[in-house]
């Protein structure tokens, strides 16, 4: 194990709020809403569930599903999908946890994809998303903000777009999350991964 006398000082700042509900739930792990007797805090995923269901504007908890981080959230969501001879849309400013299901999908030849391009800011204009549709376009896949540039993309017109050629709409929200108000209600999001 690696040793670092200022990795641990970092540990001594941790709030005591934050010592203590991490020792509660090494006590008593937590444990999904109506799922027996397995004795953990059967409300604490539940209420992180209903928290960040009110984060993201979410209409129900139930919407809400956690996973690993946002590339297994990205991942499962492409790769669950049953896009299958359909043609999928996004973006050149797509981190690799988007781009590499696509393009592993079009080279086993499931799906036909279009990269829409970016501004020299890294920003992904509605227009060429609008370019890219087809009448066999199920899913447009976006990034909420630019990983490299910053560049906050207009998710709800993507949306609109996206909807007026029944296609869903994936939005990566990893590196606005936190930063940028979300609703995912009022910008008409079918699915939003976060870490």
């Amino acid at each position: 194990p690696l040793y670092s006398s200022a990795a641990s000082d970092v540990y001594k700042r941790q709030p005591q709020g934050v010592i203590d509900a991490m020792l509660s739930v090494l006590q008593s792990p937590p444990a999904e809403d109506n799922r027996g007797s397995a004795g953990g805090q059967c409300d604490g995923v539940g209420k992180t569930r209903h928290t960040l269901a009110r984060f993201i504007g979410a209409a129900e908890d139930t919407e809400v599903i956690f996973t690993s981080g946002a590339t297994e959230a990205l991942n499962g969501a492409i790769l669950g999908l049953c896009l299958d001879q359909s043609h999928v849309v996004t973006t050149a400013a797509e981190h690799t946890s988007v781009l590499r299901p696509l393009t592993t999908l079009e080279h086993a030849g499931r799906i036909l994809l279009s990269i829409a391009p970016c501004d020299r800011y890294g920003q992904v204009h509605p227009g060429s998303i609008e370019a890219q549709m087809r009448p066999d376009t199920r899913l447009v896949v976006v990034t909420h903000r630019s990983n490299v540039t910053g560049a906050l993309n207009d998710i709800a017109t993507i949306a609109t777009i996206a909807h007026r050629h029944c296609a869903l709409l994936l939005v990566d929200a990893s590196q606005s999350a936190g930063d940028t108000p979300l609703d995912v209600t009022g910008m008409k999001v079918d699915m939003l991964a976060l870490a």
